[in-house]
């Protein structure tokens, strides 16, 4: 009943604002006739405004329970901007708008002024991660049957590409050098799942530190749905806000872009979109582990790939920040620079194995730190439930009093129980930390199940593999020998025909000596 009062005195108030807010202006200017009679002067009561509305003008009464919703200063600030740009934040631009910004001599030297470089810094990577681009090179992935990559297509397939348009080479050459992910999931690749691609599309979500909004040719990142609604309010991103984190609504972290470019300015002009969409999405995941403490954990560590490629070679890179305290410095490093025509071919499937390796070993491995992180920052709704003092409490109760206009008509005033109010509120705060406590038990609980499940996982997947290793070292040996068995029986037989062979060269001799003396006897009886 207490709250129900309190709700029902601010209802009133906010009706005799109303009230005097619709009052007409003094003016020289003579109103328009109505059909009913207006009153001239200022009412006395609600009551007696209310009598006097018109019954021509439909009224609706404001739903006093929730405040009048206010539009966030950052939405108008980004519905501004957008405005002034040119660029279409729901449709991609032409290649010649979208590559304008990079053919600057001098875009190089901005980005390094924004402490963006494309090359390597002394230090470099960390050694585990040296170790891990070793590996995402040369671990072999399955390759298309039957494509125009194959030994008796290539050398008529590269011929048509030479000198042909960069259209044509992303359509012909650029999967076969840069896969789909997607595609290779909806054909049974289920480890892929949860990945999400961009193809030449806008990233109308990001924050660009310079120049244009990218707009890579090819984009690999994670999908909205592998984050949970908590992480997702964690991360506060909102469908108008521009955003650290995506590239899209639908793309979050990317984390490999690619571009094809050809002509006389080639893979160079290629490299500096590349270089800047990694940049911004590289400060993304470096703002996330700031939040949370832990920028020292992605000091020196590869966080992003690019690929540059036109219709005779290919670019392969890794980005990585170094962080000094508050200053962040990104740099690029080369993993691979590869011609398609080199050894006959051999190294023409290096990047597409490489970039099934990023989606395969790379990315699980990134995301599963994503989250991690994420699960470590405060969430925004329990901020805002935190208990406040019953001081404070009081101050706002005394400003709601003094800030509410006094009415003529005391039928409005209601007495207030105030202390019968703090109780309820300490009660329903207490109710709220049980709850927060609870959540955070049953949290605690499910984390600690999912990993003794993924413990129960990995420890069947060994067996597995153990089992797997047995059962091929006894295949092996089985076949070994089997082989031996055979090599001895065809021993065998080849000794017994050389015998046989033998035998009936010494019966062949034998014959030949009694036919040869009987033809003696022959001779000599004549």
């Amino acid at each position: 009943m207490v709250i129900q009062d309190h709700i029902e005195s601010s209802q009133v108030n906010s009706l005799k604002r109303k009230a005097r807010s619709l009052d007409p202006p003094q003016t020289n200017v003579q109103p328009a006739k109505r059909s009913r009679s207006e009153p001239t002067e200022t009412f006395s009561s609600v009551e007696k405004w209310l009598s006097h509305l018109p019954h021509n003008e439909p009224f609706e009464a404001d739903d006093m329970s929730l405040p009048p919703p206010k539009r966030s200063r950052s939405s108008d600030t980004l519905s501004r901007r957008l405005s002034q740009s040119g660029d279409s934040t729901e449709s991609t631009v032409s290649r010649d708008k979208k590559y304008s910004a990079y053919r600057d001599v001098n875009y190089p030297v901005v980005l390094e002024t924004k402490g963006s470089f494309m090359r390597p810094s002394k230090a470099g990577l960390v050694d585990e991660d040296k170790t891990l681009l070793e590996k995402l090179l040369v671990l072999s992935q399955p390759v298309p049957d039957n494509s125009l990559f194959d030994d008796a297509r290539f050398e008529k397939f590269h011929s048509l590409l030479r000198g042909r348009s960069e259209a044509r080479v992303y359509l012909d050459l650029h999967p076969l050098i840069v896969p789909s992910a997607e595609n290779l999931y909806i054909s049974g690749r289920e480890e892929f799942e949860g990945l999400i691609e961009g193809h030449n599309d806008l990233w109308i979500k990001a924050i660009p530190f310079y120049g244009p909004r990218p707009q890579p040719d090819h984009t690999y990142g994670f999908k909205w749905s592998n984050f949970t609604e908590t992480q997702r309010r964690k991360l506060n991103i909102e469908p108008t806000e521009q955003s650290l984190y995506t590239a899209r609504e639908d793309i979050y972290f990317p984390f490999l872009t690619s571009e094809v470019k050809c002509g006389k300015q080639g893979l160079d002009l290629a490299d500096r979109p590349n270089t800047h969409s990694m940049t911004i999405a590289l400060r993304g995941i470096v703002d996330l582990y700031r939040k949370a403490n832990r920028s020292s954990d992605v000091h020196r560590r590869a966080l992003g790939f690019s690929v540059s490629h036109d219709d005779n070679s290919a670019r392969i890179y890794v980005h990585y920040p170094e962080i000094d305290g508050n200053d962040t410095v990104y740099w690029r490093n080369t993993i691979k620079e590869l011609n398609f025509r080199d050894g006959k071919g051999r190294e023409k499937w290096t990047c597409y194995q490489f970039t099934l390796n990023v989606c395969q070993l790379f990315a699980p491995a990134l995301l599963k730190r994503l989250k991690t992180v994420i699960d470590e920052l405060p969430d925004p709704i329990a901020q805002t439930l935190e208990p406040a003092s019953f001081d404070d409490l009081s101050v706002l109760s005394s400003q709601d009093d003094a800030s509410a206009p006094e009415s003529q008509d005391e039928s409005f005033r209601k007495p207030r129980k105030v202390g019968g109010l703090q109780v309820e509120l300490r009660t329903m705060i207490q109710n709220l930390q049980r709850q927060l406590e609870q959540q955070r038990a049953d949290s605690i609980a499910q984390l600690e199940r999912q990993r003794h499940e993924s413990e129960q996982q990995r420890a069947m997947l060994t067996a597995q593999l153990e089992q797997q290793r047995k059962d091929s070292t006894a295949q092996l040996e089985q076949r070994k020998q089997d082989s031996e068995q055979q090599r001895a029986m065809l021993m065998a037989q080849l000794e017994q025909q050389r015998k046989d062979s033998d035998q009936q060269q010494k019966e062949l001799v034998q014959l030949l000596k009694q036919q040869s003396e009987q033809i003696r006897e022959l001779s000599l009886k004549r």
